[in-house]
């Protein structure tokens, strides 16, 4: 790994890369088993990473179907470990105070080495403060769903901005 901060270019162009690092148990609750987490992503454009690491763990094979959690700056989201009830709280002056909640359901048409990536219909359930998610059930209320593909490393959304 280097010492800058995986870009999303960087990660759609090549999967594979150097700095796109895989951990296993990183967290170990029982909520966010197989799930990935990412923070300041629109802040700092980082959905294209995270899409790009959703599609490195199915075609690792460490799950069938990806998860990711990520959220901007000065946001958080609480967890009911008993539940898996999500709530998000955020300071009311941020302009991003939004948590993404990503999925796969299939293996990328192109993972390899070197290779742009190529993936389609990755799902996304945006939500912002107030609102909840279910982790159990992987849905939420009061959010915006769509999809993110990249195609030879282009990422594009079925509602025109990615986040």
């Amino acid at each position: 790994m280097s010492d800058n901060s995986l870009s999303a270019a960087t990660a759609l162009q090549d999967p594979y890369h150097e700095d796109v690092t895989l951990a296993r148990d990183f967290l170990t609750l029982p909520m966010l088993k197989g799930v990935i987490t990412d923070q300041h992503l629109q802040e700092r454009d980082r959905i294209g990473r995270t899409v790009a690491l959703l599609a490195r763990l199915v075609q690792d094979e460490w799950v069938a179907g990806a998860r990711a959690i990520a959220a901007d700056r000065e946001t958080a989201l609480h967890i009911n470990p008993v539940t898996g009830h999500a709530r998000v709280f955020a300071t009311a002056e941020h302009d991003t105070p939004h948590v993404w909640f990503m999925r796969t359901r299939a293996k990328a048409v192109s993972t390899r080495p070197g290779l742009p990536l190529t993936i389609h219909d990755v799902e996304v359930y945006r939500i912002g403060p107030g609102a909840s998610f279910d982790l159990a059930a992987w849905s939420g209320d009061s959010g915006i769903a769509y999809t993110l593909s990249a195609h030879n490393g282009q990422l594009t959304s079925s509602r025109g901005n990615p986040y």
